[in-house]
């Protein structure tokens, strides 16, 4: 997909209150397709959401700060699914662990 004149590196999965992202989060399309489908989850109401990163080792700075926006502004329980342990180690460097409620394992 072409977001922003650029090819994203993931593919993405809904379901319910749940994404799954497939892929190395690498850039602002990447951001700007997982922001998409969280915003269309809160406007479906849904109140918690789980995101599941099956393969990246990294996220980009913006969607981290998206996701502290959605948590801290918005109020919207956000429950983050690492199952790559580089990823988790970003997270719980970051101090982030429980602001999303961060797991290595679904």
């Amino acid at each position: 997909m072409n977001i922003f004149g650029k090819d994203t590196n993931i593919e993405v999965s809904v379901s319910n209150n749940l994404i799954r992202i497939y892929g190395q989060v690498q850039n602002i399309a990447d951001y700007a397709l997982i922001r998409e489908k969280i915003v269309e989850m809160i406007s479906n109401n849904f109140r918690d959401i789980k995101i599941v990163f099956e393969e990246s080792n990294a996220v980009t700075s913006s969607i981290i700060g998206f996701l502290l926006k959605v948590t801290q502004k918005d109020k919207i329980n956000i429950h983050v699914v690492a199952k790559n342990e580089d990823l988790y180690l970003l997270f719980e460097i970051l101090g982030l662990i429980d602001i999303f409620k961060v797991t290595k394992s679904e």
